[in-house]
């Protein structure tokens, strides 16, 4: 059996391309995210969850700037909210 290295190299290709489109689309994810923080200041903590579906770092960093905690325990209550 041949290995076929122009395959390969197209896979490899296609993998690089399907990652650069999920880092553009997580970024306008966190933009949209911030659009909508900025838009409802009151963040609940089912928002929150949702958020953190999406990107937990940026549901940390609201908890953290909403409830004014330490990263540990944004991360564990965030942990929390998500597990539910």
């Amino acid at each position: 059996m041949s290995i076929n290295y122009e395959r390969i190299s197209d896979l490899i290709y296609r993998l690089n391309q399907a990652e650069q489109i999920k880092e553009i689309v997580n970024e306008q994810i966190r933009g949209l995210i911030s659009d909508l923080v900025k838009e409802y200041s009151v963040i609940t903590n089912e928002l929150l969850a949702k958020i953190a579906r999406h990107s937990k770092v940026e549901a940390i960093k609201l908890y953290r700037d909403r409830e004014g905690c330490n990263l540990k325990e944004a991360m564990e209550a965030i942990g929390r909210m998500v597990s539910k």
